[in-house]
């Protein structure tokens, strides 16, 4: 039961927090290579 619990809950809390993980390393590559063709062009 306890089990069953932990993953309604763990596993849609884990896709969130990858998600926003993932939206902010996005947006720090996304910077980082209109700094690069910044400096070059």
């Amino acid at each position: 039961m306890v089990t069953m619990l932990y993953a309604a809950i763990g596993i849609p809390l884990l896709l969130l927090i990858l998600h926003k993980l993932g939206r902010q390393s996005l947006r720090a590559l996304e910077s980082f290579w209109e700094h690069l063709l910044r400096q070059f062009i």
